[in-house]
């Protein structure tokens, strides 16, 4: 079933619209098939939002991520067994801080970040450290914390360095510079 979210995303990078939204189209299937359980409905936007991200359409990504927090009751619970509450809810946020809307994000990042993996932490790959670089922004954004916003973005430049994955290095990049135009 998740396969048909990969393959969307990898019809999403290679800016295949109608490919993806067949993909997606068949994960629905099953999740309709399955009794369209909140977790899977779940999955399913979350796989549309992320898919809808990478062709650019953030309005129709922060749309798809609204519908997966909806698809769990739309109010957090944020507990280890359930990591969509999470991912959900942190992915709204990230396409939020993106927008510009810190104020809206900031809630949701502060409850997730105490289940986020920790800077040195190789679990869920890179959501602790995109959590972390998001939560930074959100903060000074917000006229939060400076302190804290500055340790966040550090830690988050950890985590993507600890991953060793190139792709991230750009993550790393942005952050450091983030760093240089925020000064204590």
């Amino acid at each position: 079933m998740f396969a048909f979210g990969i393959a969307a995303e990898f019809a999403a990078r290679r800016g295949d619209r109608a490919e993806m939204e067949g993909l997606l189209g068949n994960f629905a299937a099953v999740v309709e098939a399955s009794g369209s359980q909140p977790m899977m409905v779940c999955g399913l936007e979350l796989s549309r939002a992320v898919d809808l991200h990478v062709l650019g359409d953030r309005e129709g990504a922060i749309a798809a991520a609204r519908a997966a927090t909806r698809a769990i009751d739309g109010s957090p619970r944020f507990d280890a067994r359930y990591p969509f509450d999470t991912q959900a809810q942190s992915m709204l946020a990230h396409l939020l801080v993106e927008k510009g809307h810190h104020a809206e994000a900031r809630p949701l990042l502060e409850a997730a970040l105490p289940y986020a993996p920790g800077a040195a932490s190789h679990q869920l790959i890179p959501f602790g450290a995109w959590l972390r670089a998001d939560l930074a922004r959100a903060l000074w954004e917000t006229g939060g914390d400076r302190t804290r916003a500055r340790q966040l973005a550090s830690e988050a430049i950890r985590g993507y360095e600890v991953m060793e994955i190139s792709d991230l290095d750009e993550e790393a990049t942005t952050m450091r510079r983030w760093l240089d135009e925020h000064p204590p």
